[in-house]
Parts: structure tokens; C-alpha cells; sequence
């Protein structure tokens, strides 16, 4: 059964690349958030 899991990674690896790649993509989303107009829509429907 092992031989089916090689390319898997420990739980403590997935957790400390997790904590890297969150800063990233955090900081990938600022930069493609567009420009504040100050104008804001909220649709609500009953």
C-alpha cells in the first residue's frame, strides 16, 4: 500500500506550504483587485 502513496506529502509539509502560499495568492489578489470608486451595489432578493 505505501508504494501507491510515494508522492505524497507529510501533513506538517502540506501545512507550512499552505502557510506560504496563502501569503502569495493574498498578495496576488491585492494587486489585481481593480480601482475604488466608492460606489457599491447590493442586490437582495425576497
Amino acid at each position: 500500500m505505501d508504494k501507491n502513496f510515494l508522492s505524497l506529502m507529510s501533513y506538517s509539509r502540506f501545512v507550512y506550504l499552505k502557510k506560504n502560499l496563502f501569503i502569495l495568492l493574498f498578495a496576488y489578489l491585492l494587486g489585481k483587485r481593480g480601482e475604488i470608486t466608492g460606489i457599491a451595489f447590493k442586490e437582495c432578493f425576497y
